[in-house]
């Protein structure tokens, strides 16, 4: 009997009212997580309620209020709007107001929800409908709900093979996103903040919910209760002797409960969890949104120096990056965030970086760019990642990288299978290690032996050049250049370079309109037309005496005009400069603003008239905000 008593004392002490306890958990990781509720407490507990039913304003809240307990409200706006200054007082008072949507969308297969049914929306029209109740809590409370309440507690949207989860959005969203009719409690350490679970209240006595609260609380558990109508009786009710009961049970410290409303407890969560706190995201942010939507919130918040940034990609063999491959990557990590250069940035991605930087392989490259795009997530304000760009004439053009045959080699051998095999090999080596963009994919057909760059070609003949161009983009970028062993195929020189006068690289080519259609434009109709390539890079030669990279015609007239291209024009390196030696302008500012106006988008060169003197040229009204813009919108 003594032996038994001994046992008893242990286990009151141990787990009874009175001792706080320090819980073992396990983490999404494996990792063994210590997690204390606050002062003393031994669990958390949360109270909700769906649906702003007025008698959660008429009797329920002022018990909660009686015992200076807050609850989260997750609220439909047209029942708020009957009971507004009553929910304004719960707000003063320190209740949470969450978002429950507009029109309380649930399955179609209960009548009632026929005409909102879930299983017809998409992830945009929901992101309307949680995007439409936010505003209107917002105009009507003046507070922005940081807390979602699924209706229904439905996660997912569409029907059968269309189905998609709309816990991703939720995430995007809100701090939290809770779920209905569930059977067990929340671990602090492992839950998912965007499917809370939670418990019903609605018609059960306090010894039911007692039993549930027991159970959190030997486990350390947060539990979330749910409930609806607040009264004596009725459907969906959270009876008003149970709720104060509740209240009267939690508030005893001898009980050692954290009660509080949800978003207050998540936060602490979150905390003791070290996860960063919630920020909603913006528009521009957000998936669910189309790009076109996305886009159209980004830009009118992006200054004209975080503009100018993104178009401005350098090559990584500039001194102004720094030296050594060392002093490379340093000034890499500056640039990514904004602060080699004053004023300018941050900056929107690099060209042969790794080729010229990265000479340790792809664990050392992947590393790398890795690095980079966290500096871009964390350290910059608008969080736009970079876009990366590597070379790929005979394969990814960096330390590791598979070289396959030069242009001629390949060209030789007639065999549209194998170069399709050697360029998808090159495009799943670039994105492995975070490239986004593989150019120097010379198209065009070769016409003077004399040129040095015919070693980048494959063939004199227009229409084999258009069959590998195809082959090529198809290979590089397949059917979505989104998929992982894909990227962006930059096809180069445009319209042309390998008919010089002189024989020598960037000479004046003099060729006639029938030659320029009937010989240099075929491969770039394949490559673009036919195959939907997304990169360009502007050719070196003046074509009938206008450098290329100031021909509207050749990048905008022809290019976009006919041949329907939707991607980046970027300038050959130092590009800009044919303007100056060609005599068609006296500065590279004054050449930036020409390339600028005609349709080039991005620079991969240093000092070419994209840093300072195109926001001066700007300011001074010889480029527009709108042609500045235009050119961001391609690159995001």
């Amino acid at each position: 009997m003594n032996k038994l008593f001994f046992v008893l004392a242990i286990c009151i002490f141990l787990f009874g009212p009175g001792y706080s306890q320090s819980y073992e958990r396990f983490n999404s990781e494996g990792n063994v997580i210590e997690f204390n509720w606050p002062e003393g407490k031994n669990m958390g507990l949360s109270l909700t309620f769906d649906d702003a039913r007025l008698s959660q304003i008429d009797k329920g809240i002022p018990i909660l209020d009686k015992y200076n307990i807050k609850a989260s409200f997750y609220v439909s706006p047209d029942l708020m709007e009957q009971r507004i200054d009553g929910w304004k007082k719960a707000v003063a008072n320190g209740h949470d107001i969450g978002n429950h949507s507009v029109v309380h969308p649930c399955s179609g297969n209960f009548t009632w929800a026929r005409n909102r049914a879930i299983e017809d929306y998409t992830l945009k029209s929901m992101y309307a409908e949680l995007d439409s109740a936010t505003r209107i809590i917002q105009n009507v409370l003046g507070i922005t709900p940081n807390s979602y309440a699924y209706p229904c507690g439905q996660t997912f949207i569409g029907k059968e093979k269309q189905t998609q989860s709309i816990v991703p959005l939720i995430s995007s969203m809100f701090e939290t996103g809770r779920t209905w009719m569930n059977e067990a409690p929340n671990d602090p350490v492992y839950c998912d903040m965007a499917q809370l679970t939670g418990m019903e209240m609605d018609g059960k006595s306090f010894e039911q919910i007692k039993v549930l609260i027991e159970n959190a609380r030997k486990t350390g558990s947060w539990l979330v209760l749910a409930g609806h109508e607040t009264d004596t009786g009725g459907d969906q009710t959270t009876l008003l002797n149970t709720l104060e009961a509740i209240c009267e049970y939690a508030s005893d410290p001898a009980n050692e409960i954290w009660i509080d409303n949800v978003h207050n407890i998540a936060k602490y969560v979150r905390e003791k969890r070290g996860s960063l706190q919630f920020a909603a995201m913006s528009p521009y942010q957000n998936p669910a949104l189309t790009i076109k939507q996305r886009i159209d919130d980004l830009i009118p918040r992006m200054t004209l120096e975080e503009k100018i940034g993104q178009l401005n990609m350098p090559c990584g063999y500039f001194s102004e990056l720094g030296n050594t491959p060392e002093e490379k990557m340093d000034g890499g990590r500056k640039f990514t965030e904004g602060t080699l250069l004053d004023a300018i940035g941050p900056g929107g991605g690099f060209f042969t970086l790794s080729n010229k930087a990265l000479h340790k392989g792809p664990g050392q490259q992947a590393a790398y760019f890795n690095e980079l795009q966290k500096i871009a997530f964390e350290k910059t304000r608008l969080k736009i990642p970079l876009l990366q760009t590597e070379e790929g004439t005979h394969g990814l053009m960096c330390s590791g990288g598979t070289i396959f045959p030069e242009g001629p080699a390949l060209g030789s051998t007639w065999n549209l299978d194998l170069v399709n095999e050697v360029y998808k090999a090159a495009a799943k080596e670039a994105r492995a290690i975070g490239i986004h963009q593989l150019f120097t994919l010379v198209i065009e057909p070769i016409r003077d032996p004399r040129l040095g760059r015919n070693q980048e070609g494959y063939s004199e003949d227009p229409f084999m050049c258009a069959e590998y161009a195809k082959t090529i983009v198809n290979a590089v970028q397949g059917n979505d250049v989104s998929e992982g062993d894909k990227v962006i195929a930059g096809l180069c020189h445009y319209p042309g370079q390998s008919e010089p006068i002189s024989g020598l690289e960037r000479g004046a080519m003099e060729i006639s309109e029938r030659t320029l259609r009937e010989v240099f434009l075929p491969p770039w109709e394949a490559g673009i037309k036919q195959a939907g390539a997304l990169g360009v890079m502007a050719t070196y030669p003046t074509i009938d005496g206008i450098p290329a990279h100031s021909s509207s015609k050749i990048l905008t007239d022809i290019l976009r005009g006919e041949l329907n291209f939707d991607g980046l024009v970027l300038s050959e390196g130092n590009g800009v400069n044919t303007l100056v030696y060609t005599g068609l302008a006296k500065t590279v500012k004054e050449a930036a603003a020409m390339v600028a106006n005609a349709g080039m988008d991005v620079s991969i060169s240093f000092q070419q008239g994209y840093l300072k003197d195109i926001i001066e040229n700007v300011n001074e009204g010889k480029v527009s905000v709108e042609t500045i813009d235009r050119s961001v919108r391609r690159v995001l």
